[in-house]
C-alpha cells in the first residue's frame, strides 16, 4: 500500500461552483496538497500438492487478490462520484488444478504449473462503482457482483539469487488463464472488434435488452511480475519491481507498473539451541 502527495493546481470556484477568473479574464488558481495513491494491493495464494517424484507433484493453485483502500479517478477527482475501486471492486480469485514440475538445478529453479481445469472469477460488490461511475471490471450485466469463467491456465516462477553473498535476487511470476470452456457456451458471440462496437451501438438504440447484448470473444489473460532486490549492505536493499498485465473484459489495452523503491530489511532467524 502506498501513497504520494503532491501540489495539484485547481481552479478556484465561486459559491455557486463556477470557475472563478481575475478581471483580465486568467483563471483564479489555487494550490494543494493532494495524498493520491499509487500503490494498493493484497494477495493470498496457498498451493497444497502431493508428490509424485523428485520433480512432479498434482494439486492446485488459489490465488485471491484485491485492495486496501478506495481507489478514485484522478488526484483532483477524489469525492464518493468518483470512485472507481474499493475492497472487492474488483476482486479476483483463480483456482487451478494440475500438475507442476520444479527444477533440480539450483542455477536454474523454474516452477511450472499447468493446469487443464482452472476457474477465474471476478467480484465488483460496489453497486455504486459497478452501476453509476461506470467500472464494471467485465461484469457484463449491472444487476451482477461477480463472473466466473471456466478454462485452463499456466503459472511458472523463477527465482534466484546471485553472488557470494547473495547481493543480487530476480523474481518472477507469469500466469495467463484462458476461458476457453466459457468461449463455448458464449451468447452474442462477434469475433472481429469492427462488427462488435456497430452491433454494440445498435443493441444500445435497441434499448440495451441484456438478452441480445453482443459480446467479445474471452481472451487470454496475463500477468507478468518482476522484482529485482539489490541487497547494497547487510540492511539497505533497492527493488525494482515491473509488473505487465492484459485483461481485455477490464481494458483493451496493455498496462504496465514500475516501482522503484530503497529501504531497510532484516531477516529473523531462530538459532539452534545447544544441545546439553
Amino acid at each position: 500500500l502506498g501513497y504520494n502527495r503532491m501540489k495539484v493546481e485547481t481552479q478556484r470556484l465561486d459559491a455557486d461552483g463556477n470557475p472563478m477568473v481575475d478581471d483580465s479574464g486568467n483563471k483564479i488558481m489555487d494550490s494543494e496538497g493532494i495524498w493520491f495513491k499509487n500503490q494498493d494491493e493484497f494477495v493470498i495464494s496457498v498451493a497444497p500438492s502431493f508428490k509424485m517424484s523428485d520433480n512432479w507433484s498434482y494439486g492446485s493453485i488459489l490465488n485471491f487478490r484485491s485492495q486496501f483502500v478506495n481507489g478514485y479517478k484522478s488526484r483532483t477527482e477524489q469525492k464518493e462520484e468518483h470512485l472507481k475501486s474499493k475492497f472487492m471492486t474488483p476482486g479476483y480469485l483463480d483456482i487451478s488444478l494440475g500438475i507442476t514440475y520444479k527444477s533440480p538445478k539450483a542455477k536454474f529453479p523454474i516452477v511450472v504449473n499447468i493446469s487443464p481445469i482452472a476457474l477465474n472469477a471476478t467480484f465488483a460488490e460496489n453497486e455504486l462503482i459497478r452501476k453509476t461511475n461506470g467500472f464494471n471490471y467485465g461484469i457484463e450485466d449491472p444487476d451482477k457482483t461477480s463472473k466466473y469463467e471456466g478454462g485452463s491456465s499456466i503459472q511458472i516462477d523463477f527465482d534466484r539469487k546471485f553472488g557470494n553473498r547473495d547481493v543480487l535476487r530476480y523474481r518472477t511470476t507469469f500466469f495467463s488463464f484462458y476461458g476457453w470452456i466459457s468461449n463455448l457456451g458464449q451468447k452474442n458471440k462477434i469475433a472481429k472488434f469492427s462488427d462488435y462496437i456497430a452491433a454494440y451501438d445498435k443493441w444500445e438504440a435497441d434499448g440495451k435488452d441484456q438478452e441480445t447484448k453482443p459480446t467479445l470473444p474471452i481472451h487470454p489473460t496475463v500477468r507478468w511480475e518482476n522484482t529485482l532486490d539489490i541487497k547494497a549492505t547487510k540492511y539497505l536493499t533497492t527493488s525494482i519491481y515491473f509488473q505487465l498485465y492484459y485483461n481485455r473484459a477490464q481494458s483493451y489495452a496493455v498496462q504496465t507498473q514500475a516501482i522503484l523503491s530503497v529501504g531497510l530489511s532484516y531477516t529473523f532467524q531462530n538459532k539452534p539451541k545447544p544441545k546439553k
